[in-house]
């Protein structure tokens, strides 16, 4: 079947091809096409009167013809489907010199596929109609996506609206020691969030026989009554922790401050909805309070009746603090306790504890809204403010205030702001817990230059090289022989060839501070961080970077480097690979693009003889614990993905990191063993 479609042009215009044009035309272009598409050629007719030309050319129909690719197919092979297109344009509406068979031409082209640049090889007249064309319809584009802008900005600003009526009637509610208005305005809240796109994603979470079981279970624990499932596990874990593995693990365990703390949490889980646990480094939160809770819950014969989900913001601390727990538990990893991450996952249908990332809970939310079967949710690291986390801890605040008020929230952090937390919570209370660290010996830029005798060139890499390079002009120089030649000249006096102020970094060497003087702070200098791991692993100089009483540097420890990216760790890499210095040492990368395979190696204890050096991004930073580093470089640097105000596009950027990540960092030294 064909149709018919007439179109006529009715803007007055000049499409004079000059008298010299030697290239292509449009209706030449146009044979082209159609004849690379064995369509029918283009027929030219005039109009009664002989008052303009009417073009006719059939094309293909994309609609029909998708159509027919995605149904069924026949034994016949069907013919494509063509339609049939006309233009027409009268003389009355162009100069007498214009060409109206070249415009039909062009017209016919565009609509053919505005996108390809034919217009290039048009004469001038018609290379500027088809722009004028390609700008219409790029500004109608704008316009359209300015509505859409438009309707986004109402959203957020209803969304804003909302929240600051939360905060006031919050604030209403607290001098009148009442919490009405809150749960009608946070139900509107939550179906506006549940109406936005959440169809159409499928999570592989449980199968259907497993979310039978914890409808069995949330019946189970309703009764309060311990079941038969409940004492047989209540009767396993009687007997795995007369173990000697187990008491050897809990003998490590029990040295870590959170023990003091146990009753305490578990008292405040049980009578309130939302719990807040600030815990410092080396507390063990992240290991040890899903275990309170878990192992409580098997002791009272109420096992079957829990089901905790932990959420790390990152896969690697998800996959090692699984394993740390499973360890601790004496369990196989992926039995009672578990991890799922991205493309990976370690559970069962017996799995009461398992730890994930925020996107993994999210795509969960989008599945089962009511997160059927959780009974304990714990948000660790909840200080990292991610979009993602933002999201999940408003959506658990809805379903505390709706649907789950059943559900038990925990938020852990080291350095978060606990009454920004317990504000957003409805006063959640506060659990504080010291941390365990041990003393590390803090060593800065200079420190490192005067211990290895670094010296930063004016010429360097590592240099600001404004700092000396001034005005430049092009002068006639005369060598010996006579030859003159052009040479470019400094007009401006070098700065650092005059004496250095006494009250410049006073005590160090002149080499030392002629550097601070020139270096470049935000340029990764791979040959200072090479020049302080000779010092410590080939040299073993401990007099100039002397670690702290007790820490021993000269064992088989780990060095861990702090590097922005994925780029500087390769190149580090490469230069340490290179050298026959490190060949006695193994060089790990850690990267959040890495497979969980390859991360697991940076927690595998260096071999006898040799030496580690890890590698690593800002994921080294929380969560996680390399046991055996003694060292840790920071080059201070970070990646981080920021929003483009003027594009309102994202971009990754370089900059420097914040103070409490470099304590955090310093923190990895100092987690297991005193360090440098």
């Amino acid at each position: 079947a064909t149709t018919t479609e007439s179109i006529t042009t009715t803007k007055q215009l000049d499409l004079t091809i000059p008298t010299n044009w030697t290239g292509t035309t449009p209706q030449k272009k146009l044979e082209e096409v159609l004849k690379k598409q064995q369509l029918p050629r283009a027929k030219y007719t005039k109009l009664p009167k002989n008052s303009g030309f009417k073009l006719t050319i059939t094309i293909l129909d994309k609609e029909s013809n998708t159509n027919n690719s995605t149904a069924k197919k026949k034994k016949k092979k069907q013919q494509p489907q063509t339609i049939e297109r006309q233009y027409q344009a009268n003389h009355s509406d162009y100069t007498k010199t214009s060409s109206l068979k070249d415009h039909l031409a062009t017209l016919a082209l565009y609509e053919l596929d505005p996108s390809l640049p034919l217009y290039s090889v048009f004469p001038g007249p018609f290379r500027t109609l088809w722009l004028s064309w390609m700008n219409e319809k790029r500004e109608r584009r704008e316009i359209e996506e300015k509505e859409v802008e438009g309707e986004k900005k109402a959203r957020v600003d209803y969304l804003i609206g909302l929240i600051e009526k939360v905060r006031i009637e919050q604030k209403g509610d607290c001098d009148n020691g009442g919490n009405v208005g809150d749960g009608a305005l946070e139900k509107d809240a939550d179906n506006d969030i549940q109406d936005d796109g959440s169809d159409g994603m499928v999570d592989n979470w449980e199968d259907e026989e497993v979310e039978d079981d914890t409808a069995v279970r949330i019946t189970t624990n309703n009764n309060k009554n311990p079941s038969t499932t409940g004492k047989k596990l209540q009767r396993e874990f009687t007997k795995r922790i007369c173990t000697p593995s187990y008491q050897k693990m809990k003998a490590i365990r029990d040295t870590l401050p959170m023990l003091q703390y146990r009753q305490t949490i578990l008292d405040t889980v049980k009578d309130h909805p939302v719990v807040i646990v600030q815990a410092d480094t080396g507390a063990g939160k992240s290991t040890q309070c899903a275990q309170y809770i878990l192992e409580q819950a098997l002791m009272d014969g109420m096992g079957d009746s829990v089901n905790m989900i932990c959420t790390q913001p990152r896969r690697v601390a998800a996959t090692s603090v699984a394993e740390r727990v499973a360890d601790e538990m004496v369990e196989s990893l992926g039995n009672m306790v578990g991890y799922q991450i991205r493309m990976e996952s370690r559970r069962s249908s017996r799995t009461k504890l398992l730890f994930c990332t925020t996107g993994v809970v999210l795509r969960r939310l989008q599945d089962d809204p009511n997160l059927t079967g959780v009974t304990h949710v714990i948000v660790d690291e909840v200080h990292e403010r991610q979009q993602q986390t933002d999201v999940l801890l408003i959506v658990l605040r809805q379903l505390l205030q709706t649907t789950r008020p059943d559900l038990k929230v925990i938020l852990m952090s080291a350095t978060m702001d606990e009454k920004l937390f317990c504000s957003f919570f409805h006063g959640a209370p506060l659990v504080s817990v010291p941390g365990r660290t041990f003393p590390v010996n803090n060593y800065y830029l200079e420190d490192l230059l005067e211990a290895t005798d670094h010296l930063i060139e004016e010429s360097s890499r590592y240099a600001l090289r404004e700092n000396y390079r001034g005005e430049k002009t092009q002068m006639m120089i005369t060598t010996r022989g006579g030859e003159k030649r052009k040479q470019m000249v400094d007009c401006h006096d070098n700065p650092l060839s005059m004496e250095l102020d006494e009250s410049f970094y006073p005590g160090f060497k002149l080499s030392t501070r002629l550097s601070l003087w020139r270096v470049n702070e935000e340029a990764i200098n791979y040959d200072l961080v090479e020049d302080v791991l000779t010092l410590l692993l080939v040299k073993k100089d401990y007099s100039a970077l002397a670690p702290p009483e007790g820490a021993d540097l000269s064992s088989n420890g780990s060095i861990l480097v702090f590097l922005p990216g994925l780029g500087e760790i390769k190149a580090l890499a490469e230069r340490l690979q290179g050298n026959r210095h490190f060949r006695s040492c193994d060089i790990i990368p850690m990267h959040s693009t890495l497979s969980s395979k390859d991360q697991r190696r940076a927690f595998t204890p260096a071999s006898p003889g040799r030496s580690k050096i890890i590698l690593g991004t800002n994921i080294c930073e929380t969560s996680i614990t390399l046991p055996d580093v003694v060292c840790v470089i920071d080059c201070g640097r970070v990646r981080q993905v920021t929003r483009n105000k003027r594009t309102g596009g994202s971009m990754l950027i370089q900059q420097w990191c914040a103070k409490s990540s470099c304590k955090q960092r310093a923190g990895r030294a100092g987690n297991t063993k005193a360090a440098g």
